[in-house]
């Protein structure tokens, strides 16, 4: 199962739709198994956070992979 899913977003051509597709298609399947939502991506937090219902919205790297390893499985 996985820990956290991550969506590092680029480019958003469509913003209205990438909002719809995490908040309906990503987040309730992930959430189901457990996992945490974070995306990342230039000016997202300011220009989406607060319309996108993922568990973490990040525009800095060093932010996404701060969450990642802190949810690493090792065994």
């Amino acid at each position: 199962k996985p820990t956290v899913v991550v969506l590092a977003a680029l480019l958003v051509d469509n913003e209205r739709k990438f909002v719809r597709h995490v908040n309906q298609t990503i987040l309730r399947p992930a959430h189901r198994v457990g996992a945490k939502v974070l995306v990342g991506g230039a000016r997202m937090k300011s220009k989406l956070g607060g319309r996108l219902k993922a568990d973490i919205v990040s525009e800095s790297m060093r932010d996404i992979e701060a969450v990642v390893h802190s949810h690493r499985k090792d065994p």
